[in-house]
């Protein structure tokens, strides 16, 4: 009987579910936390690609530790998406870190970028982000042989072969959603080298390829096992969540907030609010994130030290509204709207309202209406749902 095995590569972790395709269970788990690399210059979010290729060993091999690893017939990985993953070295032949792609340092590119091409990137784009790699560490950027998403490494790493499918690539701001290809004038809008580091593309259906034999011995599966293109984490959520067809919405819920739903056709949003995205099963995904969501909460808790059961019981007690307390959550910047260089404020406070659970609350509602506010893009876009998923996830 059939096991597959997958994988998860977010911003706060590695997880590994092995999945029994004829009881339709998940039957093991396995996680390796992640964190960005400590760093005191404002909107920077790196990650080393590395901690990505670790986390997938440890959580995999958890995973599969506890059932019978010859019955796994294929592997699929879901990557946290925009992030530049560049196969690039950076003295002695070690790996650059990479910007995630919470990171907003390259909002003044999104700025150029966006005017020269007539569209709406944000900093989270991956266009962006090489656009400031090249000007701000050349030599990085001149080593640069290859782009990849987190994903893509990851299955680079799985098979040796370099490639992407249509649903991660959506997210680097140089690819055609409409004609699902890469849009060569835009990356040559970014660098004219770029459009030949570009990996190709591969369809919903296609597999990468086969494992290394080296990475299945590390992970301890057969090197005939198959490695499919998987997707960016959204699409895969959307797919993971049965959400395939018009009128179904997920509200994903992490470091990030995000809507997405399926569309049977391209929705193009001017004020670039509504990301235009592909799904993994080549339809499309229009998409809203937010980069703001657990992380004030999780800031106001970690503040008051208190674990997460005591500020849930704690906001519960205050009232909607925390008596006129507003906390607007954009500590790293915001993407929705699009505010790079933005920061989070506390509005309301009075004598006696300095409490962790009050705050904590505070910060979920504003969380909260700012995933309210995309959802009423979309809406004025007339994309209307009856069905909605929500998905909580770290990472």
């Amino acid at each position: 009987m059939a096991l597959y095995l997958g994988l998860d590569v977010g911003t706060q972790g590695v997880k590994a579910v092995v999945y029994d395709a004829p009881s339709r269970r998940i039957v093991a788990r396995g996680a390796y936390p992640l964190s960005l690399l400590p760093t005191v210059i404002p909107g920077r979010a790196e990650q080393h690609p590395q901690s990505w290729i670790d986390g997938v060993r440890s959580a995999a091999r958890q995973a599969l530790a506890g059932v019978d690893a010859t019955r796994v017939k294929a592997v699929g990985v879901s990557g946290q998406q925009h992030g530049q993953a560049s196969s690039v070295g950076r003295g002695q032949g070690q790996q650059a870190p990479l910007q995630n792609g919470c990171d907003t340092e390259s909002a003044r590119e999104a700025e150029e970028l966006s005017a020269k091409l007539g569209t709406t990137l944000v900093a989270s784009f991956t266009a962006t982000k090489l656009l400031w790699l090249l000007r701000h560490e050349p030599e990085v950027y001149a080593a640069t042989r290859h782009v990849l998403l987190p994903g893509s490494y990851v299955n680079y790493w799985l098979t040796g072969r370099m490639a992407m499918e249509a649903g991660d690539a959506s997210g680097t701001g140089i690819f055609d959603v409409a004609a699902r290809t890469w849009d060569d004038a835009a990356a040559a809008a970014v660098d004219t080298r770029l459009p030949g580091l570009l990996p190709p593309l591969l369809g919903p259906e296609e597999a990468v390829g086969t494992l290394r034999p080296e990475a299945a011995a590390e992970l301890g599966l057969g090197p005939d096992v198959l490695v499919s293109p998987g997707s960016g984490d959204n699409a895969m959520s959307a797919l993971g969540s049965g959400v395939t067809r018009d009128g179904q919405l997920v509200v994903s819920l992490g470091t990030s907030g995000t809507l997405f739903g399926v569309s049977g056709a391209p929705i193009v949003d001017a004020t670039g609010a509504i990301a235009p995205f592909c799904d993994a099963t080549g339809a499309w995904l229009p998409l809203v994130c937010t980069l703001n969501c657990t992380r004030a909460a999780e800031e106001a808790r970690e503040a008051f030290g208190l674990s997460q059961e005591e500020a849930t019981r704690l906001a519960a007690d205050e009232e909607a509204g925390c008596r006129g307390v507003n906390f607007i959550p954009y500590l790293a910047g915001e993407r929705t709207p699009n505010w790079p260089n933005s920061s989070g404020t506390i509005l309301g406070l009075r004598p006696g309202l300095l409490r962790g659970g009050l705050l904590y609350r505070a910060a979920l509602e504003g969380a909260t209406f700012s995933l309210r506010a995309g959802l009423e893009r979309m809406q004025a876009r007339r994309l209307l749902y009856f069905f909605v998923a929500l998905c909580w996830h770290q990472g």
